[in-house]
Formats: C-alpha cells, structure tokens, sequence
C-alpha cells in the first residue's frame, strides 16, 4: 500500500529540497494516513515540504502564479484525466448533485461532473501563499506556512460553472476547502478506485470491479477508516479470487528483488559507505525502478507492459542473481546453502535434483501441489538445468532422482559444484513467470 501511494503522490527523492524532507515523507504523510482517510491523506501531502517545493507550490503567489501542483492535484491526486472534458467552458461542463454542504460546496447541490483548465486556474489561486517556513526571521522551521501577503483575496470558482464557491477574503481556508472539494468529489472516487484495481488485479479489469471500489470510496469518503474499508472491498471482492486475474499483473523490479530476498532468506540491509550497498543501488537504478527517483510526477508505471522491456527483465534478473551470488568472506547474503543443508540432513537420500528442486519451489512459492511438481514445466525446466552435465565430457549428467552427497553440496567439489548449480537454480526459479508475476 505504501508503494502504491508513494507512486500516486509522486515526489522524486533526488530532488534537492526532497532529499531532508523524504523520511517525514514517509512516516508522516504515506504511512501515518494510508489506512486512514484520504482527504486527511491529501491535505498532508498538501501541506508537507517535500511535496511543496517538488512541484513548486512554495513559489505560488497572487503576483506570480504557478500552476504546477494545482494543476498535478486535480490531474493525478484527484479527479484524474478521464475527468477532464477538454476546452470547454465551466459552464458547459454537465454536473452531477451532491449532498456535501458548507465550505466551496455550491448551495445548489450541484457541482461540475468534469473538470476544466479554468478549474486548474482557479485551484491555483486558491492555493497562493502555500509556503515553507524557511526564513530565518520566522523560525525557519522548514514546515507549512500560509504567508496571507502572497495570497489571493479576491472571489474563486471551482467545479461551479463559473459561479464563485469561494467568496472573498477567507485566507488559508480558500487552499482547505479547495482540498476537501477534490478529496471528496465523485470523480475522484472513480480515479482512485480505478488506479487500486488496476495496480492489484489487472492492467484492464472489469468496470464492475472499479464501480464497486469506487461505491465504498465515496459512501465513506467522511469516515475516518475509510481507506481501510476501500481496500477490504477491493481484496473481498469476487473478482479479486477469479483465477481468470491470476498472474495477469507482472511484478515490477523493486517488487520482484524484495520478494526473491523474503523468499530466500537475504540477509541484506542497505547502508552508507558499503561496497555491496552501492552495488545493489547501481543494479537497482539499471533496472529503471530505483525507489523513489521517478522524475515524472506520475509515478512509476503501473502497467505491466513498461516493465516488458529487454533491459528491465534482465537488469532485473542479473539483480537477483547478484543477490543469490553475493558473498563476503565465504558468508553469503542469501543462505542457500544453509537452508539446504538444514533441511536434507535427516534425510540424505532425499538430496536428489528432483528433491532439491521441489524443496526450493515450494519454500519459493509456499505451496506444496497435491500430486507433487513432477511433470510442472517450471520444475522440470531447473531440473534439467541442476543436472546439466559438467564441462569434462568423463562426466555424465546427473540422474534426476539420484542422491548426491551433503559432503559434496557443503564442499562445492568438483566436477559438479553442487553448490553453484544450487545458486543457479534457484536464480532460474526466480526467474520464471511463475515468480516473475503476481
């Protein structure tokens, strides 16, 4: 859930004003609102440094208006672009009725279905004098700040064809109703449901499944858990269990190395000044989903087809294998090895290739198949390669359900170095739909 918001409130961490706020990024506003609700969510991020100055809100003034995060909040945080209804006036746009009253809620009950660009002009005025405390004579406390100097006072419209929902002179208050009006609009409903479904089931998922998401985002678009009750309704839903979705998303990179590393038991953490730390990040950053450095506001894609490319498959797969390979003084980050070794000691005659193999896909993959995994493709394809064999034609392959010695998987002896062809497979099995895909 944390990646999914991280990437729908998109702030790229290399940015310079980004780099010091992104640990309060985190924990405060991701995290600390996640399960929460969303207008709190988006108030946070509203308000919080990192977002301020990533899309320039903290230079928005009534003398020098920029529409960067205005334009972002109701195009990507909100309402999304298949609510926008292109050059037309705010009058022309078809609305819908609400029951939302008070604050920039018209007193009609009647609001704009669609969005305009005058509507990303006016939430830009609403939002002047949205500022970082980052003077020296004011404390210089580098958190949200309403400088009223800098704001505009005159009278706004938003999603109210064309009439004033924000009257004159109300100050901040202009920046919080403009928020609440967005955070709780049907239309954003719709966009957040639609971008959850599409990011947890499948990159083209029944409009019934968005519409059902989108019923209880919005019913309980007030209460206080309502993002926790989005999710369940997502997670509960029929649909969610059809195996026609199964494997039908492909994991992103960041997703497929975090899994492999909890699957095999890595022993990794990341820290500053360590060779294998800026190798695992140069590897990452190969891979085109370093975290949270998508210049783009948007986020990383969340459609399996940009990540189908030949250089993300394989910088992802040379990741993995670098983590399965990795090791420091004989000690490896990932303790293949050891795991094995544990696990056939009671039972030697079982270290067969068809029982390391079965051993490790289902420690991978957590199932144990009823009938076994003789005869699955992906099992058979590692088999074929643990018993591959050696360079010196002396040596014959290895039969599939012939035990090898502990001695010589704990030894690496030659000639068939059954400790690498262990590393190996299990870097295939990682490799294979099965695990590249969720």
């Amino acid at each position: 859930m944390a990646d999914f918001w991280h990437d729908h409130f998109s702030v790229n961490g290399d940015d310079f004003y980004a780099k010091s706020t992104m640990t309060s990024w985190d924990r405060d506003v991701i995290r600390g609102h996640m399960l929460g609700n969303f207008h709190e969510l988006l108030r946070a991020t509203a308000k919080h440094p990192a977002m301020l100055y990533y899309l320039d809100n903290y230079n928005n003034s009534s003398s020098e208006p920029n529409e960067n995060y205005a334009r972002e909040l109701i195009e990507l945080h909100t309402m999304g672009v298949e609510n926008y209804y292109g050059l037309a006036l705010p009058s022309e746009v078809p609305t819908v009725s609400v029951t939302d009253t008070g604050g920039a809620w018209p007193n009609n009950g009647l609001i704009q279905q669609y969005y305009v660009d005058n509507d990303v002009y006016e939430a830009t005025r609403c939002l002047t004098g949205w500022r970082v405390n980052d003077f020296s004579d004011g404390g210089n406390t580098g958190e949200f700040f309403y400088d009223d100097d800098r704001h505009d006072r005159f009278s706004k419209n938003v999603l109210s064809s064309g009439f004033s929902n924000f009257q004159a002179n109300q100050g901040q208050s202009d920046g919080d109703n403009l928020i609440e009006l967005l955070a709780k609009h049907p239309g954003t409903a719709q966009h957040i449901a639609g971008k959850l479904v599409r990011f947890f089931l499948a990159d083209d998922p029944p409009q019934s499944v968005i519409d059902d998401v989108a019923e209880v985002f919005y019913t309980n678009r007030n209460a206080s858990n309502q993002l926790k009750l989005v999710y369940r309704a997502l997670f509960n839903h029929p649909d969610f269990a059809d195996p026609t979705y199964w494997q039908s998303k492909l994991k992103r990179p960041f997703d497929t190395v975090v899994s492999a590393m909890r699957a095999c038991g890595t022993d990794f953490t990341v820290q500053p000044d360590d060779d294998d730390s800026n190798s695992f990040e140069y590897r990452m950053d190969d891979t085109g989903h370093f975290p949270f450095e998508w210049r783009a506001p948007d986020g990383f894609s969340m459609h399996s087809s940009y990540w189908m490319s030949s250089t993300a498959l394989v910088q992802t797969w040379k990741t993995v294998d670098w983590l399965m390979d990795r090791s420091n003084s004989g000690i490896y980050l990932t303790p293949l090895r050891v795991d094995t070794l544990a696990y056939f000691q009671g039972r030697p005659n079982d270290l067969t290739p068809q029982g390391l193999v079965a051993f490790w896909m289902s420690k991978i993959f957590d199932v144990n198949p009823p009938g076994g995994w003789l005869g699955d493709p992906v099992f058979e394809s590692a088999v074929t390669f643990l018993r591959q064999r050696p360079e010196s034609p002396n040596y014959p392959s290895w039969p599939a359900d012939k035990a090898f010695s502990i001695e010589a998987l704990e030894e690496n002896n030659y000639p068939y170095y059954w400790h690498e062809r262990l590393r190996g497979t299990v870097s295939l099995i990682l490799a294979s739909p099965y695990f590249m895909q969720r």
